[in-house]
């Protein structure tokens, strides 16, 4: 069975087989019917992160025989369908990922002489919700203060829609920040008190020939979150201020402009949109204003209000009755009133796991050694064809200058590794970190020291790059200290393994290993005498091991007057390695002749070096050869690859890794 590991790796050779298929779901939301992509002629799916609709799709079907007309027995009116794309895998698998669940709107039949097809358009399930296949409210429907929101939209919809079938069946998603949220509230003597924020804080009455579509954007008011269907046919209800944590995402796709499935892309800035402060003016309880507001005073962003003044956005929301709401949408709108106007759009092989909200990274090589972050807006994605993907972002990098403007001196800590990390801050030390760090409410001017070893039984690491909000730190390797500054700030270090003591590998062929010095330095020097395949623990290769490779051809086969010469040297330092395995092939010593020995074989590691073998000795030849040059500089080694002697065959070439301690 096709893993997602191997889906990965086909995506990476760049030229991909794309299927696509459509499951037409019964009233019980399983396949009645499957269209593959033998007659799917083209399509296109849209996503886009907003309230309400976020999937939409066309599809193009062929329908010559008539398969696939528009009628109450197949292809019908409030119909569901389930859309899934992938790829053809190189063993000729198929593998595919959930694109969403879609009601069919408007079908449409051509004919042509020698054509005929069926185009769908397709709306995700809110179209179910939203008045435009159903949804309707025959009454006015209501819920109460106090009530749970979470149960008034389970319970939503579970509602008949008049034929026996519920409005979704799906249980809703809600984020799971929401069961510890609370806020303030007043009532009418002036008592403060905490409730959930899942208590409804007010009556939301919606009224007949409204839709419950309506009702779930009340909810969606409520709780200052997103809402909308995800690829799983889920709805799904997210705090708005999520975002504040995208930066410690898991990454969906590592994307560099050296790949070859990676066509581009294009920054554009919305500037009339943007803004540096917000204001949000709520309801007035008690005789007091409700109110929020946020500003960016960061220092680190180009837009704050000292650089360029007063940007203000004002909003008056007279159904938030909490401070806590104003504040939180107010946050939230400054990020996106500054962020989101700098939009990104790439162009790419179709990457069929993405979703809206996943991080993807991008390497600029010519700019930076690291990778921008990004969070997925929107994407368009082929169907049932070749084409471009087109996916829409907004950078990570910049949110994190946005999305801290109440305290001044929290520090977020992103690392490469997840090694033995400690963090020193006047009498505080934390010495049990994990990935991302958070270290809080450290004073400005405050010496802060991070330090990093090698954990009981794990793998050693060094600091190789250490940048504190945009800036490079000063560090030792194993150390590094600044002074926090007077706002929160973002540190992130790149880790990486050094010492050779700590790599691990396993060899088919023969090999030796052996420790070898120079004045204060020492490496550890792996010796392959005979043909085979290294394997090298991936996590330390990716974490990244730099070696020094080095390898020998067999030495060349001597003639009854003539001895033969040595095989070649070639070499290559400061290699970092790529790959967890790798071919070496150990060139075998040419044979003794009796007018003419035989040319030794050529030694290789992998692709990267190839190190002919010497001639052979002979009378009427022209005989070229090495001179059996000290390895590295260091060890002498005169016996591998050595040339034959008069009537004796060439000696067996040799390789040489070394590895830093």
């Amino acid at each position: 069975m096709a893993t997602f590991n191997d889906y990965v790796r086909a995506l990476r050779l760049g030229t991909i087989y794309p299927v696509t298929k459509l499951e037409f779901l019964d009233v019980n939301g399983l396949p009645s019917f499957i269209i593959r992509e033998d007659f799917i002629s083209g399509g296109q799916l849209t996503v886009q992160k907003q309230d309400g609709v976020r999937r939409t799709a066309s599809i193009t079907l062929s329908n010559l025989d008539h398969a696939h007309d528009f009628n109450p027995n197949k292809i019908w009116i409030g119909q569901q369908v389930r859309i899934w794309a992938g790829i053809r895998l190189p063993s000729g698998e198929d593998y595919f990922l959930p694109q969403g669940v879609f009601y069919i709107t408007n079908p449409e039949e051509s004919y042509m002489p020698n054509a005929r097809t069926m185009q769908l358009s397709l709306i995700d399930k809110w179209a179910g919700l939203d008045g435009t296949v159903g949804g309707t409210l025959d009454g006015i429907y209501q819920i109460n203060p106090k009530d749970n929101l979470f149960t008034a939209i389970e319970q939503l919809l579970l509602i008949d829609r008049g034929n026996g079938q519920h409005l979704d069946d799906y249980p809703p998603v809600l984020d799971g920040s929401y069961l510890s949220k609370t806020c303030k509230v007043s009532d009418a003597y002036g008592n403060i008190s905490n409730v959930s924020v899942l208590d409804a804080p007010y009556t939301l009455r919606t009224e007949a020939e409204n839709t419950y579509a309506d009702v779930l954007l009340g909810i969606n008011t409520m709780l200052v979150s997103s809402c909308g269907y995800d690829n799983m046919g889920h709805l799904v209800f997210r705090s708005a201020n999520t975002d504040e944590d995208d930066s410690v995402k898991p990454v969906a796709w590592q994307f560099s402009v050296n790949e070859r499935e990676f066509y581009g892309y294009t920054t554009s800035f919305n500037i009339n949109e943007m803004c540096n402060d917000v204001r949000i003016i709520g309801a007035v309880v008690n005789g007091a204003q409700v109110s929020g507001r946020a500003t960016n005073t960061n220092p680190a962003s180009d837009y704050n209000v000292f650089r360029v003044g007063y940007n203000t956005y004002t909003e008056t929301r007279s159904k938030y009755y909490t401070y806590e709401q104003c504040n939180e949408l107010a946050r939230y709108y400054l990020k996106r009133k500054t962020i989101e106007q700098r939009q990104v759009s790439f162009s790419t092989t179709p990457i069929y796991h993405l979703n809206e909200d996943m991080t993807i990274t991008l390497l600029r090589p010519e700019v930076s050694h690291m990778p921008e972050q990004y969070i997925v807006t929107g994407y368009t994605l082929p169907l049932g064809g070749t084409g471009a993907m087109t996916i829409n972002a907004v950078s990570v990098n910049d949110l994190s200058l946005y999305d801290k403007w109440d305290a001044h001196h929290s520090l977020s800590v992103l690392c490469s590794q997840i090694g033995e990390l400690t963090c020193e801050y006047g009498t505080n030390s934390v010495t049990t970190l994990t990935n991302p760090y958070n270290i809080v409410e450290i004073p400005e001017g405050t010496t802060v020291t991070f330090t990093v070893s090698k954990p009981t039984g794990g793998t050693a690491y060094r600091i190789s790059s250490a940048v504190l909000n945009g800036v490079a730190l000063d560090h030792n390797g194993t150390t590094c200290s600044f002074a926090m500054p007077n706002y929160d700030s973002k540190l992130v270090f790149i880790l990486t393994a050094t010492s050779g003591n700590d790599v691990t590998y396993t060899y088919t062929g023969q090999s030796s290993v052996e420790t070898v010095t120079s004045g204060s330095r020492s490496w550890k020097q792996i010796m392959f005498t005979t043909s085979g395949t290294l394997s090298l623990d991936a996590t330390q290769v990716e974490n990244g091991i730099t070696a020094d490779i080095w390898v020998r051809g067999g030495g060349g086969g001597g003639s009854a007057e003539a001895t033969g010469k040595n095989g070649y040297d070639v070499s290559e330092a400061g290699v970092r390695l790529d790959s967890a395995t790798v071919a070496i092939t150990i060139g075998t010593g040419g044979q003794a002749g009796t007018t003419r020995g035989r040319v030794g074989g050529g030694s290789s590691w992998g692709t990267l070096l190839q190190a002919p073998g010497g001639s052979a000795g002979g009378s009427a030849v022209t005989n070229n050869g090495g001179t059996l040059e000290k390895v590295f500089g260091l060890t002498e080694d005169i016996t591998h690859g050595k040339g034959g002697e008069k009537n004796a065959a060439g000696a067996n070439g040799c390789a040489w890794l070394r590895i830093a301690i």
